[in-house]
């Protein structure tokens, strides 16, 4: 048992060591997650089976960023030697074994490229042997793995696990590797707020015009890690473009912005990419001339919001800007 414990404590350590902690990846909650996996089952001596290749299938959810629950089914197929004693001699057969279990996971580190796990929980093994009825038994489970992503929805995933079998008190392991893919659980959009409502008097006078400076501004939110522009940012986009085609004399300058996950360098380049997404939509869609229409990206500089929240980061992941002009502008009317 003590060696068991401790190679779980050895891969999972060494698996840590071997990846980059670069991070743009996050575990949410509300996620659904399938994952497929191969490895090995080694059983405890006792028994009298040998190690071999397993396949497995883990279905999990995130309850939180840190909580999940999974479950995982695994099947291998075994060389088991027994005494017959019908010929009274040792034998050998191939035998089929199941394994399923209900865990639940803590995740550390979930806003982390490489996430750390532990888990712990129930289920049982299944052992087909032919010479003699089935051998099930109730087992309770503990171990830990890490997952490496490599987008915001699928992650390399390697895992250790000590199997104690309840019954005949046997001492099993089971170690894994395979792939991790993730759905669901998207970030909320933080709402623009509602336009102010406009004030009409029943009788006015109506004052000479001034010149006046109107001013429009432009607030686009992206997705982790993404420079494309979302569909609800659309509308806001064709606001400025109007803005822009009615005073044909105003240039306008897109700032890109990012959270803080990643490099500086890697969020400057970014915040550039999200700051010409915008660009490149005012020239396809509504024609205007590239050259009143210049980028500049700030990456991780210039927050808006706490960093060390998720809705923080989402209002920092944006792109801004802000027009005037000074024309003639109609008063409104006051009251006789």
């Amino acid at each position: 048992m003590k060696i068991m414990i401790k190679y779980i404590i050895v891969s999972v350590f060494l698996l840590v060591q071997m990846l980059p902690l670069s991070a743009f990846a996050e575990e949410r909650a509300g996620e659904v997650s399938i994952s497929p996996m191969v490895g090995a089952y080694v059983f405890d001596n006792d028994q009298d089976i040998e190690k071999d290749v397993i396949g497995a299938l883990g279905l999990g959810y995130n309850f939180t960023e840190h909580w999940a629950t999974e479950f995982m089914a695994s099947y291998g197929r075994f060389d088991h030697k027994y005494f017959n004693l019908n010929s009274c001699r040792c034998e050998e057969e191939r035998i089929t074994g199941w394994a399923m279990h209900m865990d639940m996971l803590y995740n550390f580190c979930p806003d982390k490229k490489l996430v750390p796990y532990v888990a712990a929980g129930f289920g049982g093994v299944m052992l087909d042997t032919g010479h003699m009825k089935n051998d099930d038994y109730t087992a309770a489970n503990y171990g830990g793995g890490v997952k490496y992503f490599l987008n915001e929805n699928m992650a390399l995933r390697a895992d250790a696990r000590h199997i104690i079998d309840l019954e005949y008190g046997n001492n099993n392991a089971a170690f894994t590797v395979g792939m991790t893919f993730q759905f669901g659980g998207e970030e909320k959009v933080v709402p623009p707020p509602p336009p102010a409502p406009e004030v009409v008097p029943i009788e006015a006078l109506k004052p000479a015009p001034v010149k006046e400076k109107i001013t429009i501004d432009l607030k686009v939110q992206f997705d982790l890690d993404k420079a494309k522009v979302k569909p609800q940012y659309h509308e806001n986009i064709k606001k400025l473009a109007d803005f822009m085609k009615k005073y044909p004399d105003t240039d306008v300058e897109l700032e890109g912005h990012t959270c803080k996950i990643g490099t500086a360098a890697y969020n400057m380049d970014l915040s550039i990419r999200r700051a010409d997404a915008v660009k490149a939509y005012l020239v396809k869609h509504f024609g205007i001339d590239p050259a009143r229409i210049t980028t500049k990206g700030y990456g991780l500089t210039k927050p808006i919001a706490d960093n060390s929240t998720r809705q923080g980061r989402i209002k920092n992941r944006r792109v801004y800007a802000i027009v005037s002009e000074e024309v003639i502008v109609e008063q409104p009317a006051t009251m006789k």
